[in-house]
């Protein structure tokens, strides 16, 4: 079984909801800088050499996004995504 195009599905899944979650804090203005960001990280998952790629790297980038969203848990069950905005433009 060929699992790269698993890889790669993983990993935009992983990059979709990172952007999901973008798009439910930000406004189009502030999120010109970040948006563009992400669209180049598109374009190189797009890019990628999948046969390269493990399982390990896979699950590198998918714990990393799970531990992105359990920082921000906290704030989003408090419901101040104020807090999360004002840090994030500093």
């Amino acid at each position: 079984m060929d699992l790269n195009p698993h890889y790669k599905l993983r990993v935009q899944n992983c990059v979709g909801t990172i952007l999901d979650l973008h798009k439910a804090i930000f406004t189009a203005g502030e999120a010109a800088g970040f948006r563009s960001q992400f669209k180049a990280l598109e374009r190189a998952i797009e890019d990628m050499d999948m046969s390269l790629v493990t399982e390990g790297d896979i699950l590198l980038v998918e714990k990393a996004t799970n531990a992105l969203f359990t920082e921000l848990r906290p704030i989003f069950e408090s419901g101040n995504l104020e807090v999360l905005c004002a840090g994030l433009k500093s």
